[in-house]
């Protein structure tokens, strides 16, 4: 499976940290800094998805940020997450 396409999609991403915040403890309960807690536009989604990919939450953050500047009004968390990893990647 690791080295499926599927393996590492935005979506798979999205559905593995859905999974992962589950069963951890909650995010007021952890340490460091909170993503963003603002209205439910994806990004903390997608900050989430990044983080369970292994990334840092201040890297996943700012990378989301650049994201949802670039993808204008109201992108999906799937396209945040696509985006963010092209950020991330260069």
């Amino acid at each position: 499976l690791l080295g499926s396409p599927r393996a590492c999609s935005p979506r798979s991403a999205l559905r593995r940290a859905r999974i992962t915040s589950a069963a951890a403890p909650s995010r007021a309960a952890r340490p460091g800094p909170r993503p963003l807690d603002g209205p439910p536009d994806g990004r903390a989604d997608a900050i989430a998805a990044l983080e369970s990919l292994g990334y840092r939450n201040k890297e996943a953050a700012a990378a989301v940020g650049r994201a949802a500047e670039e993808a204008g009004a109201d992108p999906s968390s799937e396209e945040l997450i696509r985006r963010a990893l092209r950020t991330l990647a260069r």
